[in-house]
C-alpha cells in the first residue's frame, strides 16, 4: 500500500498522493512513513510549517529515520531557523555520525552565523569520510576566506576545482578568493 502512495508522489500526481497518504494517517496515526511523506510533499508545495508538523511526527513516530532528521534541517535552515536546523541536523549525526550531506549542512548553517571554526571542524569530518567532497572542500575554502587564511582557502578550492572543474559554487568562491589576493586577472 505504501509503496502505491510512493508511486503517486514519484509520478506527480501530488493530489492522489496527498488523499492516500492522509487516508493511510486517517487509519493509522501512528504511520511515521505516511507522515514522513506527507511532509515531503508539503515542503515541495512550500508549506513549510505543515511539513514540519509531518516530519516532526514522524520523528516523534520513528526516531531512527535518519531521513526525517535531515529533512527538518533542510527546511529549517532554509527558512533561516538555524538555531532548529542545528538540532535536527545534530540528532541525526547522533543516529549516523558519518552521514556527509548532514554534516556539510550542519555546516553551512554553522557558518552562516560567522562561527567559522565550528563549521571548519564539521567540513573536516566530512571530509574524513568522503575525502573528495566537493560541498565539503568549498565551505573549507569560503571559511578560510572569510577569516583571510587565502592560502588555505585556494588550497581547498583548487582541490575541489579539480575534482569537479564546473562546479560553479566553486568557480563563484575561487574568483572571490583570488579576487581578495588582488589577482584580479586570473579571477577573471
Amino acid at each position: 500500500l505504501l509503496l502505491l502512495y510512493q508511486t503517486y508522489r514519484d509520478m506527480g500526481d501530488t493530489d492522489k498522493a496527498k488523499e492516500a497518504f492522509n487516508r493511510a494517517i486517517d487509519e493509522n496515526p501512528e504511520y511515521a512513513l505516511a507522515h514522513f511523506n506527507l511532509g515531503l510533499i508539503k515542503k515541495e508545495e512550500r508549506k513549510f510549517e505543515a511539513a514540519i508538523n509531518h516530519l516532526e511526527k514522524s520523528a516523534k513516530l520513528n526516531p531512527q529515520h535518519t531521513q526525517t532528521h535531515l529533512e527538518i534541517g533542510r527546511i529549517f535552515s532554509g527558512i533561516g531557523k538555524k538555531y532548529k536546523a542545528q538540532i535536527a541536523l545534530k540528532t541525526l549525526l547522533h543516529l549516523e555520525e558519518s552521514n556527509v550531506e548532514a554534516r556539510c549542512l550542519l555546516a553551512h548553517t554553522i557558518m552562516s552565523i560567522s562561527k567559522f571554526d565550528d563549521a571548519l571542524d564539521e567540513y573536516n569530518t566530512a571530509l574524513k569520510y568522503e575525502p573528495n567532497n566537493t560541498d565539503a572542500l568549498n565551505g573549507i575554502g569560503y571559511a578560510y576566506n572569510k577569516k583571510g587564511q587565502f592560502e588555505k582557502s585556494l588550497e581547498a578550492l583548487y582541490k575541489s576545482f579539480e575534482i569537479d572543474n564546473i562546479n560553479t559554487e566553486t568557480l563563484t568562491n575561487l574568483g572571490t578568493t583570488l579576487q581578495s589576493i588582488g589577482d584580479i586577472d586570473t579571477a577573471s
